[in-house]
């Protein structure tokens, strides 16, 4: 087993056409939502509509 992994509320971070650079990660809320907190907040960011990129459209 690798000594770290991706949670819930990680979200990995890659460049195109590379590999994983990073990662994001909330705690605190239940995994799915702390998913969706990031993916509105990278929605956000790069000014792209959440209803294309969330998980779950009702946790948006």
């Amino acid at each position: 087993m690798p000594p770290f992994t991706s949670h819930g509320g990680c979200f990995q971070i890659r460049i195109r056409n590379t590999s994983v650079i990073g990662t994001i990660t909330v705690s605190g809320l239940p995994q799915h939502k702390d998913h969706n907190l990031i993916v509105a907040v990278l929605a956000n960011w790069l000014v792209q509509p959440i209803a294309e990129l969330a998980l779950d459209k009702s946790d948006a």
